[in-house]
């Protein structure tokens, strides 16, 4: 048993080990093919026909989410570039006239939204943080950087773990070999949770300009939300 685990993984080591080290990943690949050929045929592990097939049923495995994820970079590149909707985000943020207190939870649904849309968070963050940074810059905007910044990152996150077009949504869907469009179903309520939780811990933290209450109302919401679930899914087991 141990000796088929390290075979088994041995290749992908060698690939990856190769990958990282000269940047090259089709020389990489074919080294990781190589290794695989030495290590299974002399062995009788797989026959030269089954290891072919196996080549090309990988082959086959990886092209959708291939497509999937170069429609959705299109799409994203879109969005970014000949729609504008970076400029569009940035400059109504800017000219919002919008309270200093509700300021991070207002980032906070923007980041979500735009991050969602354009299926990255890393390119929100490169839109956001400097329209919050230069809003912030007031005498009376100083108190509220930390919180907004926090706000930023955390909607550029929760929109791109649930956006359908964002790359590492894609590509967990396809390591756990379900249906992408089910993959963002199932995990778009529990995201949503934790961003509606948060929402209201920013939303209270821009009355009272105190951290832990913000971080305390959060935590309430989400722990009043999961005791509702726990005693439906109790009644529903119950009934059943």
């Amino acid at each position: 048993m141990i000796e088929t685990g390290w075979i088994s993984i041995l290749p992908s080591i060698i690939a990856i080990a190769l990958a990282l080290i000269t940047k090259e990943v089709y020389s990489s690949l074919l080294a990781g093919i190589i290794t695989a050929l030495v290590l299974y045929i002399p062995r009788k592990i797989l026959k030269p026909k089954e290891f072919v097939e196996t080549i090309v049923t990988g082959i086959e495995s990886i092209i959708p989410p291939m497509l999937i994820l170069i429609l959705s970079w299109s799409l994203g590149g879109v969005c970014r570039q000949m729609i504008g909707t970076g400029e569009f985000i940035s400059g109504f943020v800017s000219g919002a006239n919008i309270s200093l207190n509700q300021l991070p939870l207002f980032v906070f649904v923007i980041a979500a939204l735009m991050s969602f849309s354009m299926g990255t968070s890393w390119g929100t963050f490169g839109i956001l943080i400097p329209i919050v940074s230069m809003i912030c810059q007031t005498s009376n905007g100083n108190a509220m950087l930390i919180p907004t910044l926090g706000a930023t990152l955390a909607g550029s996150v929760y929109g791109d773990h649930c956006s359908p077009i964002s790359d590492t949504t894609i590509l967990s869907s396809t390591g756990a070999m379900c249906n992408h469009i089910r993959h963002v179903e199932t995990q778009l309520p529990y995201a949503t949770l934790v961003a509606a939780s948060c929402a209201v811990g920013y939303f209270v933290n821009g009355f009272f300009n105190q951290p832990w209450v913000g971080l305390l109302s959060g935590a309430a919401v989400l722990l009043l939300a999961l005791i509702i679930f726990i005693r439906t899914s109790s009644r529903r087991i119950f009934e059943y």
